[in-house]
C-alpha cells in the first residue's frame, strides 16, 4: 500500500474538508507534520485506524465521540475519512462514514478509481483492506511513538511475543488450534457417552478432570506470571527513587548492578548444570566399561596371546605354503619331510582372518574407551572447576548484596528506610512467586504424563467397541495434526525472532552510543547485552530507542514476508509508517541518530512532531528527506486574553499556531512549501 491522499471532513477537532498529500517520492519519502500536543497529532493518527479497521490507539478519548461539535452545531451530523492509496498498481479510495447518533454504526466503502471514475469494488470492503494490510499488523505501522516505549520496557515480553506472531500472520494459525483442542475434547465426550460402556465414562470423566485442572494450572501461571511481572514493575521503581536519594544513589546503584551479575551468574549455572548434564549422558557408556575395557587390554597384552593376537601369521598363509610347497625363503616343502611337519606344527597357533580382524577391532575399541575415558574426566573436572568458581563469585556478590541492603536498611533517613523495608517484602514475594511458578510448573508436566496415560487407556478399552474406532481415528488425527501445526509455528516464530534480533543489531550499531547488542529472550524478552554478554540496564531513551528499532524491524520483516507461500501464515505486507510523538525521551545525540534511520523504516514515513521534540537538529536530518510538510494550527472562537501568544519556528521561520477572535473552533491544516 502506499497513500496518496488523506481527507477529513468534520472528523473530530478538523472542521469542513481538510487534506494531506502524503510524499510519494522515494527519494523524499518522509511527510512531515508539526503539531503541538492536543493540536490533533493523535487524531490524524487515529483517522487512518478508524477509516481502515474501526479501531483507534488507547489513548484516544472518547473513542465514539467522532462528528465535530462546530459542525454539529451547525445540524450537520455526518463525518467521514478518506484514503486514497494505490495498491498493486490500481488506485483505491477507502471512506468510513457515521452520523451522529450512531456513531456505533460507522460505514466502511471502498472504491476503484477506474478512468477518472470511481466504482464500488465487488469485494466486502473489510475483507478487501484487511487483504492489503491485514488488522493485526497495521496496529504496528500505525502507531504512537511513545507508547511503542512499551515493547522495551523490562516486563513486556507479551507484547513483543504477540508483536512478533502477528507481524509472522499467524492468527489463523493459532485459532486452528483451538479449533483442533476443541474438537479432541469433543470426540472423547462422545467416546464416552456410548450406551453401555461404563468403564469407558469413567476413564473420559477422570481424563476431563485432568484437562480442567491443566487448563486451570495454565491460568495460574499466566497469573503468576502476570504478578511477577508486577512486583519486577515496583521494584524498578522503588530502585529509581533511591538511586535519586542524595547520598544513597551509589550504594543504590551498585546494588542494581550486583543484582544484575547476580541473574547472569545463576543462567550461566543453570547451562553449566546442563552441561554437567550432558556429560553424563556422552560418557556414562565409557565409564561403565572402563573396568572391561581394562581387562580386555590386559588379555591382548598377555603373553600367552600375544603370538596370536594378532599372530605374526595367519591359517591362511601357512595353507598357502604347504599347497604351494614353497618356503617363503624358496626352499621346497615336499609332504612327509621334516620341514613339511614343523610349518604344520605352525597351524596350532595360527588364527583365521576373522580371528586375527577382530581381534584388531577389539584393540582399537579398547584403544578408543581408554583415550576417551581421560577425555570425559578432565571435561568433568573443567566443568566442575568452572561451576564451583562461579559459586564462589554468586556467594561474594550475595555478600556484597546483604552488606548494602543492611546498610540502606539502617540508614539514617526514614525515607530510605521505608523504601528499602518495601523493597525486601517485595524481594520476598518475588521469592514465593517463583517458588510457587516452579511448583506449578513440575505439576502441569505431571498432568500431561498422566493425560497420555489416560488416552492410552480409553484407546485400549475402546479396541473391543466398533462404534468408538471411527471416534478414536478422529479424536487421534486432531491430535497429532495440533502437534505437527505447534511444532511448525513454533519453528516459525524462531526464525522470526532470530530475523528480527539481526535486523535490530544492524540499526543499533549505527545508532547507539554503547557497544552492546540486543537479544530477543526464549520468552520473549527483549534485552540489552554488553559483547560480553552480560545485560546492561536500560535508560528511558535507550528503551524508546530499542522499540523504534524493534518496530522497524517488524516492518523490514513483513516486507521481506510480502511474497511468503506459507500455507498457514497471511504473507507480509507494504505500508506507509505512520508514527505520533516519535523521539519521546530520545536525547540530543539520540534523535540525531534516530532521525537519519526514520526514513529508512518504510518507503513511505508521516512523522507528527511537537516543537518540543522537533529541535532544529532533529529536524536538519529529517528535512533532508521530507517530501511534503504540514502544520497544525488551532482557531479558537474565544478571546487571547491573558494567554502568550503561541508559535513555533520551521526552517527558521516563525509560524503563529494559535490564533483567537477566530469565526469558529477546530484545528486547520497548512501545507508548507518544501
Amino acid at each position: 500500500m502506499k497513500i496518496r491522499e488523506i481527507v477529513l471532513n468534520n472528523f473530530r477537532q478538523f472542521y469542513g474538508s481538510q487534506s494531506i498529500k502524503v510524499s510519494t517520492d522515494p527519494k523524499k519519502n518522509v511527510t512531515l507534520i508539526h503539531a503541538e500536543n492536543g493540536f490533533g497529532k493523535t487524531t490524524l493518527l487515529n483517522a487512518l485506524l478508524w477509516c481502515f479497521y474501526d479501531k483507534t490507539t488507547p489513548k484516544f478519548e472518547n473513542k465514539k465521540d467522532i462528528v465535530n461539535h462546530q459542525a454539529h452545531q451547525e445540524g450537520k451530523t455526518n463525518a467521514y475519512v478518506e484514503v486514497v492509496f494505490e495498491q498493486n498498481d490500481e488506485v483505491f479510495l477507502a471512506r468510513r462514514d457515521v452520523t451522529k447518533g450512531r456513531e456505533s454504526k460507522s460505514v466502511l466503502t471502498v472504491f476503484q478509481a477506474t478512468k477518472g471514475n470511481n466504482k464500488v469494488i465487488d469485494a466486502n470492503s473489510e475483507s478487501f483492506i484487511n487483504s492489503v494490510v491485514p488488522s493485526e499488523m497495521a496496529q504496528y505501522f500505525f502507531l504512537d511513538g511513545e507508547q511503542a516505549e512499551s515493547f522495551s520496557s523490562e516486563n513486556n515480553s507479551k507484547e513483543v511475543g504477540g508483536a512478533i506472531r502477528n507481524i509472522l500472520g499467524c492468527n489463523s494459525a493459532v485459532t486452528a488450534l483451538e479449533d483442533l483442542r476443541y474438537f479432541s475434547k469433543e470426540y472423547d465426550k462422545q467416546i464416552a457417552e456410548l450406551p453401555g460402556q461404563g468403564d469407558l465414562k469413567d476413564r473420559e470423566i477422570e481424563k476431563r478432570a485432568l484437562v480442567e485442572e491443566l487448563e486451570s494450572l495454565e491460568q495460574i501461571l499466566d497469573r503468576i506470571d502476570e504478578k511477577k511481572t508486577l512486583i519486577n514493575e515496583n521494584l524498578e521503581r522503588i530502585d529509581d527513587e533511591l538511586e535519586n536519594v542524595k547520598n544513597v544513589e551509589g550504594i543504590a546503584q551498585r546494588r542494581r548492578d550486583l543484582e544484575i551479575h547476580k541473574d547472569d551468574a545463576l543462567k550461566r549455572q543453570d547451562l553449566l548444570v546442563k552441561r554437567r548434564e550432558e556429560w553424563f549422558s556422552d560418557y556414562a557408556h565409557i565409564i561403565v566399561s572402563s573396568k572391561l575395557s581394562a581387562a580386555v587390554s590386559s588379555a591382548l597384552s598377555d603373553k600367552n596371546h600375544a603370538p596370536r593376537i594378532p599372530s605374526p601369521y595367519n591359517k591362511d598363509f601357512i595353507d598357502a605354503i604347504l599347497r604351494n610347497g614353497i618356503c617363503i625363503c624358496g626352499r621346497k616343502i615336499v609332504e612327509g619331510s621334516s620341514e613339511f611337519g614343523c610349518v604344520t606344527q605352525l597351524l596350532s597357533n595360527a588364527p583365521t582372518n576373522e580371528v586375527q580382524n577382530r581381534a584388531f577391532q577389539s584393540k582399537a575399541h579398547v584403544n578408543e574407551v581408554t583415550t576417551r575415558r581421560t577425555e570425559c574426566f578432565r571435561t568433568f573436572r573443567s566443568i566442575e572447576a568452572e561451576r564451583a568458581s562461579n559459586e564462589e563469585a554468586i556467594r561474594d556478590i550475595e555478600i556484597e548484596i546483604d552488606g548494602i541492603e543492611e546498610r540502606l536498611a539502617g540508614f539514617d533517613v526514614e525515607e530510605v528506610r521505608k523504601k528499602e523495608a518495601l523493597r525486601q517484602k517485595l524481594k520476598a514475594e518475588l521469592e514465593e512467586n517463583q517458588k510457587s511458578h516452579n511448583e506449578n510448573l513440575i505439576r502441569q508436566g505431571v498432568l500431561k504424563n498422566e493425560i497420555v496415560r489416560k488416552s492410552d487407556d480409553i484407546d485400549k478399552l475402546a479396541e473391543s467397541v466398533k462404534r468408538a474406532q471411527p471416534l478414536i481415528i478422529r479424536r487421534k488425527i486432531c491430535d497429532s495434526s495440533r502437534e505437527l501445526l505447534a511444532n511448525v509455528l513454533s519453528s516459525y516464530e524462531r526464525e522470526a525472532k532470530q530475523e528480527i534480533q539481526n535486523k535490530i543489531n544492524k540499526i543499533l550499531e549505527r545508532t547507539a552510543h554503547k557497544d552492546y547488542q540486543m537479544t530477543i529472550e526464549d520468552k520473549f524478552a527483549l534485552k540489552m547485552r554488553y559483547r560480553g554478554g552480560q545485560e546492561s540496564p536500560k535508560s528511558g531513551g535507550e528503551n524508546q530507542l530499542l522499540s523504534l528499532a524493534f518496530i522497524a524491524a517488524l516492518v523490514e520483516f513483513a516486507e521481506d514476508r510480502i511474497h511468503d507461500q506459507s500455507e498457514i501464515l497471511i504473507p507480509g505486507t507494504v505500508a506507509p509508517l505512520v508514527l505520533d510523538s516519535p523521539f519521546g525521551q530520545l536525547d540530543r545525540e539520540y534523535k540525531s541518530a534516530t532521525a537519519a534511520f526514520l526514513p529508512e523504516m518504510a518507503s513511505q514515513v508521516v512523522l507528527l512532531v511537537s516543537s518540543s521534540q522537533g529541535s532544529k537538529d532533529v529536524m536538519d536530518v529529517v528535512r533532508n528527506y521530507t517530501g511534503k510538510e504540514y502544520v497544525l494550527i488551532s482557531e479558537n472562537k474565544g478571546p487571547r486574553g491573558r494567554r502568550k501568544k503561541h508559535s513555533i519556528r520551521i526552517d527558521g521561520t516563525p509560524i503563529q499556531v494559535s490564533n483567537f477572535n477566530s469565526p469558529k473552533t477546530f484545528t486547520r491544516i497548512e501545507e508548507i512549501d518544501v
